[in-house]
C-alpha cells in the first residue's frame, strides 16, 4: 500500500511541472497497469469535477 501511495504522489508531482510531465504520464500508465478499475474510475470522476469547476 506504501507504494501505492508514494507512486500516485510522484505521479502528481511529475505531472504538475511541464518539464516532467512524461515521467508522470508514465508513472500514470503504471499505476493503471497495476490498479486498472480503480485509477480509471479516479480519472473519470477528476473528468467530470473539472468540467464542472470550469464550465459552471
Amino acid at each position: 500500500m506504501a507504494t501505492t501511495i508514494t507512486l500516485v504522489m510522484v505521479t502528481l508531482l511529475c505531472l504538475l511541472f511541464s518539464s516532467t510531465r512524461l515521467f508522470g504520464l508514465i508513472g500514470l500508465v503504471a499505476l493503471i497497469k497495476l490498479y486498472p478499475v480503480f485509477f480509471i474510475v479516479m480519472l473519470v470522476l477528476a473528468g467530470v469535477i473539472f468540467y464542472f469547476i470550469h464550465y459552471h
